[in-house]
């Protein structure tokens, strides 16, 4: 079972496959069914050594509960019902979600039970690219036992981007992609992965998906 926590999001009946040959060693990983329909999505997944193919997440006290949490922002078409859980009632024409950076709107957050991300588009006559920044969430960074192995990489087709790090679940993570091209649909996917001991004790590895859409608008004065 998969649980969804959104403001406002659209349920896709298919998930999202990533056709990018450069991800990882994967080039059909599935991120969340939410990631077309939202600007940002994160999936939190918790595999315990001692329980091969399960897969757990976090509850808001901390406890460990069934099935991997999603937890999207900015959707296009929102339908939720009351508690904020999309269901199949909220079957709709998938839009897609999507951040256009402009001058009057240079930035985009969000944050919830996984982590922040931030990311800013600035243009000079030096410069023309967008910065992007992700942490861990305090609540993940207390259950870690090791080090975290961070991978991002940008949809292949528009030239290399990317950021990769071993380092501390507590670091900042921070990258950059220079010479966007104006008006063209980018899109950024992350792994976060690290070893945890669980509640009660139990020892394995929590990993955070995340994916976010986004755009350089016409009047920016940037792009290529």
């Amino acid at each position: 079972m998969r649980r969804t926590v959104a403001a406002a999001s659209v349920l896709t009946l298919a998930s999202l496959t990533v056709a990018n040959a450069a991800w990882a060693d994967d080039s059909s990983r599935t991120i969340s069914p939410l990631g077309e329909t939202c600007t940002a999505t994160s999936t939190l997944s918790i595999t315990l050594d001692d329980e091969p193919g399960k897969v757990y997440s976090l509850d808001d006290n901390g406890n460990l509960v069934d099935g991997p949490l999603v937890q999207a922002s900015d959707c296009a078409s929102p339908v939720v019902d009351g508690g904020g859980l999309v269901t199949a009632a909220a079957a709709a024409p998938v839009v897609l979600g999507s951040k256009t950076f402009t001058g009057a709107s240079p930035t985009f957050s969000k944050t919830d039970t996984q982590g922040s991300f931030t990311a800013q588009y600035s243009y000079s006559s030096k410069t023309d690219a967008v910065a992007f920044g992700y942490q861990v969430s305090t609540a993940l960074r207390a259950l870690a036992t090791g080090v975290a192995t961070e991978t991002v990489k940008r949809n292949a087709d528009t030239g290399s981007c990317g950021d990769h790090h071993v380092v501390a679940v507590s670091y900042h993570f921070h990258w950059t992609c220079g010479s966007p091209r104006l008006n063209y649909q980018y899109y950024l996917i992350g792994d976060i992965n690290f070893p945890i001991k669980a509640p009660a004790g139990m020892v394995g590895k929590a990993e955070i998906l995340w994916r976010f859409n986004y755009k350089i608008g016409s009047g920016t004065g940037g792009g290529m």
